[in-house]
């Protein structure tokens, strides 16, 4: 992934990743940041425990590709509703190929889907990384 310095932010660095912007900081910068960062270990073939539309950005780390696929489907209407409007999906998956990553992201509004090989314990894997935008936002 290309990754581009955007020289007019003389604060924190800003990053633009095909057409997105993130911002990184230092571990200062990130320490203060947690103070307004939910992270919860949830059973994700249950219902999530927030309201519907409470955050801008769900990060689904390497956990979406357990589940058979009623369950995943579930777990991705979970997200869906617990995303504000406008609200993000930053996932990575293995075990997928690019029929299931369609498959499941059919309904979503998909900014970038990136695939990588690693080799992670001791096996070839095949990793997406995916953004995307929640249904039915613009």
């Amino acid at each position: 992934m290309r990754h581009r310095r955007d020289k007019r932010d003389a604060g924190p660095r800003r990053i633009r990743c095909r057409g997105n912007r993130h911002s990184a900081c230092g571990p200062a910068a990130t320490q203060r940041a947690r103070a307004h960062v939910v992270t919860a270990q949830v059973d994700l073939a249950k219902p999530l425990p927030f309201r519907s539309g409470e955050f801008d950005v769900v990060i689904a780390n390497l956990c979406l590709h357990y589940f058979d696929t009623p369950t995943t489907e579930g777990v991705l209407s979970e997200i869906a509703r617990v995303l504000n409007p406008d609200g993000l999906l930053l996932a990575r998956v293995n075990s997928f190929d690019d029929d299931m990553v369609q498959k499941f992201l059919a309904d979503w509004v998909v900014l970038s889907v990136d695939r990588h090989d690693i080799n992670r314990y001791k096996a070839p894997k095949n990793v997406y990384e995916i953004t995307a935008r929640r249904p039915g936002s613009q």
